[in-house]
């Protein structure tokens, strides 16, 4: 049961993790997820490319959750993605709305990660 509610939490976080890959489709998904505007092609281009990495992060938990093996890689792949966001949001400050909802959605990863962390080690 334990291992199941492992997954679950697991695959929760993934799919946060995972959201932002929807901004590769263009610089204006972007625009209205963050609600922020991208000026200029080169910002585009790296927000698009944060987009895909959240894809890699947030694919690779999902496929983590499914092998036992790699659920604490999982786990600290998703840890490392959510507390950097949350710590360089805090830290710089004056974000507008959309990045504080980030902020609490990435509390909410965290969350499921650490209990899954904590079902894993009983």
């Amino acid at each position: 049961m334990a291992d199941l509610a492992v997954r679950i939490l697991i695959i929760g976080a993934g799919l946060i993790n995972f959201a932002p890959v929807i901004g590769l489709l263009s610089r204006g998904q972007i625009v209205r997820m963050y609600q922020t505007p991208i000026e200029g092609v080169d910002l585009a281009i790296l927000m698009r490319h944060r987009a895909a990495l959240f894809g890699v992060v947030g694919g690779f938990m999902l496929f983590a959750a499914f092998q036992e093996s790699l659920h604490f890689a999982g786990i600290l792949m998703g840890l490392a993605a959510m507390f950097s966001y949350i710590a360089l949001a805090v830290l710089s400050g004056g974000y507008n709305t959309a990045l504080r909802t980030i902020i609490w959605i990435d509390v909410l990863g965290v969350c499921l990660l650490v209990s899954a962390s904590i079902l894993k080690l009983m």
